[in-house]
């Protein structure tokens, strides 16, 4: 019953975080506003994710 109950609730979280998203997307003013809402997004809710960014000009052949 628990774990009914937590995959339920998971689906709604979400469902809620994705349609915040989208919403906080559709609000940008130009298309340069728009791509740097997705970078700030894909940057700051993707802990796992490696960005060539964050090392040295010359580490990568």
């Amino acid at each position: 019953m628990f774990a009914t109950l937590a995959s339920k609730l998971e689906a709604f979280l979400t469902t809620a975080e994705n349609r915040h998203r989208d919403t906080w997307l559709d609000t940008s003013t130009d298309l340069a506003d728009l791509e740097r809402r997705m970078r700030y997004y894909d940057s700051n809710h993707n802990p796992f994710g490696w960005h060539a960014s964050s090392g040295p000009a010359d580490w990568w052949p």
